[in-house]
């Protein structure tokens, strides 16, 4: 899933979503396997899953 411009709050949960993102206030995963990409900001990023990977790129 692409969302373009800003975002608030950015919630992702489940298993092996691919998410990218313009920009976001605060990310949050959960779940396994997720890949959450935001290409500008510095979110604050919460990460209570495991194996998930929240990049800036």
């Amino acid at each position: 899933m692409v969302m373009t411009g800003h975002c608030a709050s950015l919630t992702v949960s489940g298993v092996k979503n691919v998410v990218t993102v313009d920009s976001a206030d605060s990310i949050d995963a959960s779940g396994f396997d997720n890949r959450i990409t935001y290409h500008s900001g510095a979110p604050t990023i919460s990460n209570s899953g495991d194996s998930n990977v929240i990049q800036q790129g």
